[in-house]
């Protein structure tokens, strides 16, 4: 829809964990992106004893990151 305007460039407003794999596809789509993520995972306030115990986000960010990887290798793969 973008191309039938002659637009080439884009501002990719996307989570941070999805931004790989979509600024890449929309790359092989012909686009120009400029990545603008939102919404990232993790703390900025340091390390502390109680970031190594397990946690309902801990593991929901676990689940994020090992499927945005495994995405990522069969997007690699099939195309």
């Amino acid at each position: 829809m973008l191309q039938e305007f002659a637009i080439n460039k884009i501002v990719l407003v996307v989570q941070a964990y999805h931004r790989p794999c979509t600024a890449h596809e929309f790359s092989k789509a012909g686009f120009e992106v400029l990545p603008a993520p939102t919404a990232f995972i993790g703390q900025d306030s340091g390390l502390s004893i109680f970031d190594l115990l397990s946690s309902p986000t801990a593991l929901m960010n676990s689940y994020l990151l090992a499927h945005e990887t495994l995405g990522m290798l069969w997007y690699r793969f099939k195309y």
